[in-house]
């Protein structure tokens, strides 16, 4: 059974790297005691390769693998002679080819899933499909779209006919429609990949899905009669796997056809057998009999593949194939498809072919660079020579053009300055600083010009085009303050870790304000882009004079004021690590973990004091002791108690300093005793089991 994350790929690279560095050690004949040390961490790594051999491709290593782990044992219990020194570095060489084999495999394998932005392996059709099929004598077999080896997604559950709609509207820019009217896109039995994908993803459409059983649906409606929809009222219908459930299909596709707009475009997918030489269909057969027939239980028909095309023409559509060779393989390969795979795009033009969604979903994006808008890109670095030239590269190799870059070094005693230096001349402004300072970030703001802002960490990495699908978001949806990306957490190799905590997805910005308050911060300051004259007051203000959580700071400041979004694909990398040499402000230190609670107390406390009343309540009316209340002093007992109400240490000290702050208001201390029961004792009381004690014990 193969493994479908990452961990053991991850693994595998590091077994790669020890080897690596292991071989120079045995080729210099080291002395008998260190080489046994050595032998040890062989052994070691061997047995870490076995738990990711669960692959068939790897059972030929197995037995080679075994062997050698027991040889550098044996030699472990024993002298270690000269002799044996070039057959331990040849074992050592063939192993360290072996490990590379079989990432090479599993890289081969692996895929960044389009609808839920995760790198998997993807899973194969389940085995009762096959056992089913086996069981019925299914008479047709060969499926035009489906991948049996790579058919669904681990993670999402996306099949291959799923990620085929997704990527295709995905590299005709759908989520980036600039249009003053919105599209309106349909979709028939809607899969919730392709559902979530359009509404996270695609800000600038009207979606709408229907069924006649679904229940989560938009409306219900029969697709054979779809008499509640107006005529030519859809831009984009996606029907994908519906026609060989319904007894008329005929009736199904004019109904398609009708409301579908003059110059709109339907995505139709069936299952084709291509070994069929015409359609085969008849409604009412037993369980039994569809799957001999159709293969599966529910369907009514097998299609051929001019059967279906025959049909859709007599129903008046246009039809085009988007296929591997309109496509290329790069897309098939990434998608998880079969070479015969196709798309059927359907229209009402009889000219134009597949150009018809192209040029409907062709933005009005200025083709000259000069006329797209400035974006300032920030950075202060801080001993990161490691990481530092990487970070300035994935900046510079943005698909977006138009950006001046100012940079800073903080004082570095590494040699990060050099290797900024080393770009200079491709930067726009670049400090240099003697002394460190904790972060430049004030300075640079200074000497921004641009529209927009994005701030990059001296250790963090981007996707190419990480600003050019931000500035398309923001000029479409000025209603937007700033677009934020999902985020992988890596160690300091880029290799991911286990925390998602940065896959978010949109929220209104009553809703951010309550996630950040009970949840914590789940934003990635590398990856905003934010316009300038909401972030440099954000920047200046100085809520937050703290090293651990000043974006935190932010953000909870911005949503008060500002609707931002998220963009749902992964476009940062964010080291996280602490080493001997160095560490980041993200690695889970002591030190670090005490400074968050010490800084997130004071953020608490004054950000529910200052908060605009209208705003709390707006925000927080459902957890309200009195969900009546009005006055001044009632609300002002309501921040007490909602500060009161969650666990977290810190915001329970934020509670008693706002406590304190209440009692000096004569009305409000008043309302508190009279309203709300809660006398002075009782505070003395809640004090002492919330007190710094309790704080203290969080190291």
């Amino acid at each position: 059974m193969a493994s479908y994350t990452l961990k053991d790929y991850q693994m595998l690279i590091s077994v790669e790297k020890c080897l690596q560095k292991l071989i120079p050690f045995i080729s210099n004949r080291m002395p008998n005691q260190q080489m046994k040390d050595i032998l040890m961490n062989v052994k070691d790594l061997m047995d870490t390769v076995q738990v990711c051999m669960n692959e068939p491709e790897y059972q030929d290593y197995h037995e080679f693998f075994q062997a050698f782990a027991d040889f550098c044992l044996h030699f472990t219990n024993n002298e270690l002679k000269w002799e044996n020194y070039e057959q331990l570095e040849e074992s050592l060489q063939t192993t360290l080819e072996c490990v590379s084999h079989m990432i090479a495999v599993r890289e081969s394998k692996y895929h960044k899933c389009c609808c839920c932005k995760q790198t998997v392996m993807y899973r194969p059709l389940p085995q009762y499909f096959t056992e089913m099929m086996k069981r019925h004598q299914t008479v047709y077999r060969r499926l035009e779209t489906l991948n049996e080896e790579e058919y669904s997604c681990p993670i999402c559950q996306s099949s291959d006919r799923d990620r085929f709609i997704i990527s295709y509207l995905d590299r005709l820019h759908l989520p980036f429609a600039s249009r003053e009217e919105k599209l309106k896109v349909l979709q028939f039995a809607p899969a919730e990949s392709i559902e979530s994908w359009l509404k996270e993803g695609c800000p600038r459409i009207e979606y709408h899905s229907t069924d006649l059983y679904m229940e989560s649906v938009t409306f219900r409606a029969d697709i054979q009669n779809m008499k509640t929809v107006a005529d030519n009222f859809y831009d984009i219908i996606i029907c994908s796997h519906v026609l060989e459930h319904v007894p008329d299909d005929r009736a199904a596709m004019k109904e398609i056809y009708r409301i579908l707009k003059p110059n709109g475009v339907c995505l139709f997918l069936v299952p084709v057998f291509l070994d069929a030489p015409t359609i085969d269909e008849e409604w009412g057969l037993s369980e039994s009999e569809n799957w001999r027939r159709f293969g599966q239980n529910d369907h009514c028909r097998a299609y051929s593949k001019q059967g279906l095309i025959d049909r859709l023409t007599e129903s008046g559509f246009q039809v085009h194939s988007a296929d591997k060779d309109y496509l290329g393989e790069a897309f098939f390969h990434t998608e998880g498809l079969t070479d015969t795979s196709t798309l059927y795009i359907l229209s009402k033009q009889k000219t134009g072919g597949l150009s018809i969604l192209e040029n409907m979903l062709k933005d009005e994006w200025q083709t000259e660079m000069e006329q797209q808008p400035l974006i300032s890109v920030i950075m202060s670095a801080y001993n990161h020579e490691p990481f530092v030239g990487e970070a300035i590269e994935s900046v510079l190799g943005q698909t977006y053009k138009n950006i001046e870059f100012i940079v800073s070094d903080d004082g570095s005693g590494d040699g990060t300055a050099e290797v900024i230096r080393k770009y200079e001349d491709k930067i726009t402004k670049v400090y240099y600083h003697s002394d460190n300072f904790g972060g430049r970030i004030e300075e640079l703001m200074s000497a921004v010009n641009g529209k927009y802002t994005a701030m990059m960490n001296s250790d963090d990495v981007w996707e190419p085009d990480k600003i050019e699908k931000q500035v398309r978001i923001l000029e479409a949806n000025p209603q937007y303050a700033a677009c934020f990306t999902r985020c992988d957490y890596t160690d300091a190799e880029l290799n991911q870790l286990d925390d998602v905590i940065f896959y978010q997805n949109n929220r209104s910005k009553e809703e951010w304000m309550q996630y950040f308050f009970h949840e914590g911060n789940c934003l990635c300051h590398p990856s905003i882009l934010i316009k300038t004259e909401v972030y440099r007051p954000l920047i200046l203000s100085g809520i937050l004079v703290g090293r651990q959580i000043p974006d935190y700071a932010m953000w909870v400041q911005l949503v008060q004021q500002h609707e931002i979004y998220i963009l749902p694909d992964i476009m940062v990398k964010m080291r996280r690590y602490e080493t001997k040499e160095r560490n980041n402000s993200s690695a889970r230190s002591t030190v670090n973990i005490m400074r968050h609670c010490m800084e997130e107390m004071y953020l608490w406390y004054h950000t529910i004091k200052e908060m605009d009343m209208d705003y709390f309540k707006s925000t927080f009316q459902k957890q309200f002791v009195n969900p009546d209340a009005e006055s001044r002093e009632e609300l002002l007992c309501e921040k007490f108690f909602l500060l009161k109400s969650i666990d977290r240490i810190p915001v329970k000290l934020a509670s008693i300093f706002f406590f304190h702050d209440l009692y000096k208001d004569e009305k409000a201390a008043e309302c508190c005793v009279n309203v709300y029961h809660f006398t002075r004792p009782m505070f003395w009381e809640y004090c002492g089991q919330n007190g710094f004690m309790q704080f203290l014990s969080v190291r």
